[in-house]
């Protein structure tokens, strides 16, 4: 596997390095030697392939927890291909040119993306009443510049979690926000380039477009990949959630009696009730008839005994 790769890594050329007199010293531990007949500086595949891998493990870790990866890549050879990638797993990314801020400056960056989607549901909704054509032709001019140097970053809610960047010396600002707010990099460093600052360092060259679109489609594939196993864990997740949830039982309505038989019901009990009360009322009566002819034995009685 490991063969497979380092001949992958070779035929992308990223084994080739700049020319002797550009060389960065600090760059002597991952280089294999010099190229007689091309005058280049030639890496070394077998670290290269060791730093990539541990790179890529750690960017398997992020995506697992559910953290963003910002591709950065703004020189001409990298820009289509960075691009592709980035949307091909909709991660955020930069190609046009980094503005001075983009991290540390975040808030204010926020403001403009969302001014960006504003002017883009403006622009669908083709909402230009009372526009001049010179005004309409300053809307879509602002509209495209904001969509050139914002629209790979309009999904990013918050700061990212990762930066990829393809060519360090390229990127030396990116990297310096990135530093200063603790954000790790993983850095494609040439021959030429310092790895000062870079926290996975991946030696290889960064000029040739087939050796960037290596760099570019492991990293993708890797966060392809989580993306799937999140995926299924989170199906999981609300599964077991639905299954533990009370279950609601539906009662149906029973259908409305007919408005004729509720009244022969309520008088019936009507009925009923009078009849209780006529009995009450009787043996009320009945009550009272007895208790007189006894009173009337006691005054015999008494009159008895005053003879």
């Amino acid at each position: 596997m490991m063969q497979l790769q380092k001949l992958e890594m070779f035929s992308c050329g990223v084994h080739f390095g700049h020319k002797p007199r550009y060389w960065n010293p600090q760059t002597e531990p991952y280089v294999y030697g010099k190229h007689p007949e091309l005058d280049l500086h030639i890496i070394d595949l077998d670290k290269s392939l060791i730093l990539f891998d541990k790179a890529l493990q750690f960017v398997r870790s992020t995506v697992q927890a559910r953290g963003n990866v910002l591709f950065v890549g703004t020189k001409r050879n990298a820009q289509e291909v960075v691009k592709a990638y980035a949307e091909l797993v909709g991660m955020p990314y930069v190609t046009s040119r980094w503005l001075g801020g983009m991290l540390t400056n975040f808030k204010t960056i926020k403001k403009s993306v969302e001014a960006l989607t504003l002017m883009e549901e403006q622009f669908q909704a083709g909402r230009f009443e009372g526009y001049t054509k010179k005004e309409r032709l300053t809307f879509v001019r602002r509209l495209e510049k904001l969509r050139i140097n914002l629209g790979g970053i309009k999904a990013m809610k918050s700061l990212p979690d990762v930066i990829f960047v393809v060519d360090v010396k390229h990127e030396a600002i990116a990297i310096a926000e990135a530093n200063k707010l603790g954000i790790p990099v993983i850095g494609i460093v040439d021959t030429n380039a310092s790895p000062a600052g870079i926290d996975y360092v991946v030696p290889g060259n960064d000029d040739s477009v087939s050796a960037i679109n290596y760099y570019a489609k492991n990293v993708a594939k890797v966060i392809g990949m989580e993306q799937e196993k999140l995926a299924e864990v989170i199906k999981r997740e609300a599964a077991d959630r639905a299954a533990k949830a009370p279950k609601i039982i539906k009662i149906e309505a029973k259908p409305a009696e007919p408005v004729e038989e509720i009244e022969a019901e309520l008088l019936e009990k009507v009925e009923k009730t009078m009849k209780k009360t006529v009995k009450r009322v009787t043996k009320a009566v009945s009550k009272d008839d007895e208790v007189v002819p006894v009173k009337k034995t006691v005054r015999k009685k008494k009159i008895e005994t005053k003879e």
